[in-house]
C-alpha cells in the first residue's frame, strides 16, 4: 500500500485440505517454463493454470503453481503443454507434494495448423452494407445529472425492414442520432443496398431517432414510416421530441405528414404496432423512455389509435383509456403479442427499475394484468423482448433481455439494487442516490467524490473520505429518503418467460454466457433448421457511468434451442457471430432471397454488422419460409399467429407476425420454420389465425421451400 509498510498474511487453510504444487523447468532459454499450460485432474475435477508470474500491478509472483484439491488424496493426472509444443502427462500421483517437472530436451513436435472448422455464420463484407453506419454525436448527460447510472444519448440506433418499393425484397431504415439524419437503404437485388437521400429526413436531423417501424398508416397499400424522437439532447417539452410519420409514395420516397400525429413531446424509446381494436388498421404503442434532465421521473407512454380515413392519416391519443399505461415506467421496449391465446393481441412492456408489465386485451380494451401474470415481483432493467413457442405446447413464450450479472450491480430479492430521487441537500434540486446492500446494511453505491461533487453539502458536513465510508445510507440522507421516489431492481439476469397458456408465467434464467454483458436486442427463430426455436442476443453497452467504463464483455451470443424452454450456448468459434461493439437492434431479413435469413446487428456509433449462413453442399436441416399477404391497412397481417406442423420435427412450431420486436427493431415480415431432415415430399400443415380472429389451414410439402398465404 502507498506510504505503508509491506504486509504479509499467513494462509490458515486447515492442514486437512489437500493441495499440490508444481514448479516447471523449461529448456531453450525459457528456464521458468513461462507460458506453459498445466492441467491437474483430481476427483473428476479438472483445473487449469498458466505459468505467468507477472500479474496485478507492478508485481510478480513466485513461478510456482498451486492447486487446491479439497479432500482428494490422489491426483489422476498432471498434464503440461510447453510453449515449444511438447506435451507431458504424468498419472497416478499423491496429493500434498511439490512436483518439479522438466521440459524434454528433444526436438519439439512439428507444428501444423489445425483444420479450421466451419462456423454457421460469417460476416458479410459487402461495401454496400458497410456503408449503413450509425454515427453518434457526443453529449454530456452528466452535466445536468452528475449521478446518472448511465448516459441516455447512446441508447440507439433502431432498425426496421420492409419492402418499400414493391419489388419483393427487404429495404431498411437505420435510426440517426441527434445531428445525423436517419439512413434509408433500398435493396437493388441480391443483397446490394443503396443509400437514398431524403430531404425530409435531413430537415429532422437534429432529432435523436430511436425506435422505427414500417406499416401502412393510411391504408393506401404502401408501407409508411414512423420514427420515435428520444434522447436528452434537448429540454423536456421541446419540439425536437415530436415523433414523425413519413408517407411512402410506393416507390420508396417519403414525405413528412406533420398533421397526422397529436402534438406530443415525450422522449420516447420504442414504437410497436398492431390492430388491437380489430378495425383493420395498425394502432401504435410508443414507450416513454426518460424525462430529459429528470431521470428517473416517470415519462409519458402513449397509445395512438389509427383513425385514418380516405387515405388521410390521423392518429388520436387514447392513453387515458387504459389505466396505468401512460405511467407504465421507464420503458425500454414493448411487444404486441397474444399472450393468453384468445385471438386478441395483448401488450407486454419492458420497464427499467420495474417489471415486464402485461396489458391483456379484453376485446379491444387493454387491462393491466401484471400481478396476475406472476411477473410483478421480477424487477429488472428489462431491455428487449421477443416471442415464440419455446416448449412446443402451442402458446407463446418470451425471452427478455436485461443488464446481466457481469457488472458492479448485484441484485436479488433479498438484497435489491436501490435508486432514490429527491432533494437530499436542501438546494431545491433533485438528485439521484443509488444504494446497495452489504450484509443487512444499506450503503450508498456511488463514492464520496462524485456524490459530494453533485451535493457539496455532503463534503462540508463529512469532511473526509473515511467519514463517508463509515456512513450508512440512513446516516447520510436521513428522513429525506422516505419522502423521495424509490425504485428497486432485484433481477438482472436475462430470462425466459414460459407461458402456461393463460398469460401466467414461470420465470427462468438464460444460460450463464448470456449474462456476461448487458443484452439489448433479442431474436427468436429456428435458425439451424432442427425444428426448435433458437435465440440470439445483441450485447454490450458503452454508456455506463465513468467509474464503471465500457460494458464490453460480450460478442453477442447464439443459443441453440432444446425444445423444452431451455437453450445451449454456442461460442463464436461455432456460431461465427462476433460483434465487439455496443449492439442494439437485432433483426432478420432475407437479403439475397435464398430462403434463409441474414442477421443484422445495429451497433451504436458503428456500421451495421450483417451475418449470413455459409453455403453448405448438403444442408441436412431445411428451413421453410412463410409469408402472409394481408389487406390495405395491415399489408403483412401484423398480429397473425402461424403454427407449422411437420412429421419430421418433434413438435409443432408457433410464431407471430409483429411490427416491432426485440429492442428498437423490426424484422422483415417473414417467418422461418425448421423442418429437420425432411424429404421434399414431406407434408406440411400451416395454420394461420388472422388478426380478425378467423383461421385457415394451408397444406403443402417441404420441397416447396416457402409459401405465401393471402388473408381470406
Amino acid at each position: 500500500s502507498l506510504d505503508e509498510p509491506v504486509r504479509v498474511y499467513r494462509n490458515n487453510t486447515p492442514a486437512s485440505s489437500q493441495r499440490a504444487s508444481i514448479r516447471l523447468e523449461g529448456a531453450a532459454g525459457n528456464r521458468l517454463g513461462l507460458g506453459a499450460n498445466v492441467w491437474v485432474q483430481s476427483g473428476g475435477r479438472l483445473q487449469r493454470q498458466v505459468v505467468q508470474p507477472a500479474t496485478g500491478f507492478l508485481s510478480s509472483n513466485q513461478p510456482k503453481l498451486h492447486f487446491g484439491l479439497g479432500d482428494e488424496t490422489q491426483i489422476e493426472h498432471i498434464t503440461v503443454k510447453w510453449q515449444r509444443g511438447h506435451v507431458q502427462r504424468i498419472e497416478n500421483l499423491s496429493a500434498g507434494q511439490t512436483y518439479h517437472i522438466k521440459e524434454p530436451s528433444t526436438q519439439p513436435p512439428r507444428w501444423a495448423r489445425p483444420a479450421r472448422k466451419p462456423t454457421r455464420y460469417a460476416p458479410i463484407t459487402s461495401p454496400s452494407l458497410r456503408s449503413i453506419a450509425h454515427r453518434e454525436t457526443p453529449h454530456d448527460d452528466f452535466s445536468k445529472q452528475p449521478l446518472l447510472p448511465y448516459k441516455h444519448f447512446q441508447l440507439g440506433p433502431g432498425m426496421a425492414w420492409s419492402d418499400l418499393d414493391g419489388d419483393g425484397d427487404a429495404d431498411c431504415y437505420l435510426s440517426g442520432s441527434a445531428g445525423h439524419p436517419g439512413i434509408l437503404s433500398i435493396n437493388d437485388g441480391n443483397g446490394l443496398l443503396r443509400d437514398t437521400k431524403n430531404l425530409e429526413f435531413t430537415r429532422h436531423a437534429e432529432r435523436e431517432d430511436l425506435g422505427a417501424i414500417f406499416f401502412d398508416a393510411n391504408s393506401d397499400g404502401t408501407n409508411d414510416l414512423y420514427v420515435v424522437s428520444g434522447g436528452v439532447e434537448c429540454p423536456a417539452d421541446s419540439p425536437h421530441l415530436r415523433d414523425r410519420l413519413y408517407l411512402n409514395d410506393g416507390k420508396g420516397q417519403f414525405t413528412h405528414a406533420p398533421n397526422a400525429l397529436p402534438d406530443l413531446r415525450d422522449s420516447g424509446s420504442c414504437v410497436v404496432g398492431a390492430d388491437y381494436d380489430r378495425d383493420g388498421d395498425i394502432d401504435l404503442f410508443i414507450g416513454g423512455r426518460v424525462v430529459p434532465g429528470a431521470y428517473p421521473a416517470t415519462p409519458q407512454s402513449r397509445l395512438l389509435r389509427n383513425d385514418s380515413k380516405r387515405r388521410v392519416p390521423k392518429f388520436s391519443d387514447q392513453t387515458s383509456s387504459v389505466h396505468g399505461l401512460g405511467q407504465a415506467g421507464l420503458v425500454s421496449s414493448a411487444l404486441w403479442s397474444d399472450a393468453n391465446g384468445d385471438g386478441w393481441v395483448d401488450l407486454l412492456v419492458c420497464c427499467e427499475w420495474g417489471p415486464v408489465k402485461i396489458f391483456l386485451n379484453r376485446k379491444g380494451k387493454l387491462v393491466e394484468s401484471t400481478a396476475e401474470s406472476g411477473l410483478a415481483s421480477y424487477l429488472g432493467w428489462w431491455k428487449g423482448i421477443a416471442a415464440s413457442d419455446l416448449d412446443g405446447d402451442g402458446d407463446l413464450d418470451y425471452v427478455v433481455s436485461n443488464q446481466g450479472t457481469n457488472t458492479p450491480y448485484k441484485a436479488s430479492k433479498e438484497k435489491p439494487e436501490l435508486l432514490f430521487y429527491g432533494d437530499f441537500d436542501g438546494s431545491g434540486n433533485k438528485r439521484i442516490v443509488e444504494a446497495k446492500f452489504e450484509g443487512k446494511t444499506c450503503y450508498p453505491r456511488r463514492g464520496f467524490s462524485c456524490s459530494s461533487g453533485a451535493m457539496p453539502a455532503l463534503r462540508n458536513r463529512l469532511k473526509t473520505f473515511e467519514n463517508f465510508a463509515r456512513s450508512t445510507l440512513g446516516d447520510l440522507y436521513g428522513d429525506v429518503l422516505s419522502g423521495s421516489l424509490r425504485l428497486e431492481a432485484n433481477t438482472l439476469e436475462s430470462c425466459i418467460l414460459l407461458n402456461n397458456g393463460n398469460a401466467g408465467f414461470n420465470v427462468t434464467k438464460l444460460p450463464r454466457v448470456a449474462q456476461f454483458s448487458p443484452s439489448q436486442g433479442v431474436l427468436l427463430s429456428d435458425l439451424d433448421g432442427d425444428g426448435l426455436t433458437d435465440c440470439v442476443l445483441a450485447q454490450n453497452f458503452f454508456g455506463a457511468q465513468p467509474e464503471i467504463g465500457l460494458l464490453d464483455s460480450g460478442l453477442s451470443v447464439f443459443l441453440h434451442g432444446r425444445g423444452s424452454g431451455k437453450f445451449l450456448a454456442a461460442g463464436p468459434d461455432k456460431s461465427g457471430i462476433r460483434v465487439a461493439g455496443a449492439a442494439t437492434a437485432l433483426t432478420t431479413a432475407d437479403l439475397n432471397l435464398d430462403g434463409r435469413p441474414e442477421l443484422a446487428f445495429a451497433v451504436n456509433d458503428s456500421p451495421v454488422m450483417f451475418f449470413s449462413e455459409l453455403p453448405v453442399s448438403n444442408q441436412s436441416h431445411k428451413l421453410f419460409e412463410v409469408r402472409l399477404r394481408g389487406k390495405p391497412g395491415n399489408l403483412v397481417s401484423v398480429g397473425a399467429r402461424i403454427t407449422l406442423s411437420s412429421l419430421t420435427t418433434s413438435q409443432s412450431q408457433t410464431s407471430e407476425i409483429t411490427a416491432g420486436s426485440g429492442y428498437l427493431g423490426q424484422s422483415e415480415a417473414a417467418r422461418w420454420f425448421g423442418l429437420g431432415p425432411a424429404a421434399p415430399e414431406t407434408p406440411i400443415s400451416v395454420t394461420v389465425r388472422w388478426p380478425d380472429g378467423s383461421s385457415t389451414t394451408t397444406r403443402t410439402v417441404a420441397g416447396d421451400g416457402k409459401v405465401l398465404i393471402p388473408q381470406p
